[in-house]
């Protein structure tokens, strides 16, 4: 799967609250899906499985994707986390309808981005 870019897509749970292509909060929408690259400890993520049907997090570390799943699991979220590399995704091209890198991307090669 390659990353293409589509700009500054980092967002914050602030900004997505009033992010105009967001589906109806508390109905995820039949196979639309949300990446979050470099999830940490799974806050966007967390916040996005009220909108997305597959709310997934990637993170390198092991810690960030244990602690999470901890989060997610006291929070009652179906979000998703997996222990990955950016470079090396477990995806397929077009599983995501949004991907978001929480300030990440910028990091990569250029040949990820073409």
């Amino acid at each position: 799967m390659k990353v293409v870019s589509m700009g500054n897509i980092g967002i914050l749970p602030t900004s997505l609250r009033s992010f105009p292509v967001l589906p109806q909060q508390g109905s995820p929408q039949d196979g639309m899906g949300y990446l979050d690259i470099g999830c940490d400890s799974g806050e966007d993520t967390i916040f996005t499985a009220h909108y997305f049907e597959n709310s997934v997090g990637i993170d390198i570390s092991s810690k960030a994707i244990e602690l999470a799943k901890d989060k997610a699991l006291a929070k009652g979220s179906n979000a998703k986390f997996i222990r990955a590399d950016l470079y090396c995704l477990p995806f397929g091209d077009s599983t995501f309808s949004m991907v978001s890198d929480g300030g990440f991307l910028h990091n990569l090669s250029f040949e990820m981005w073409v």
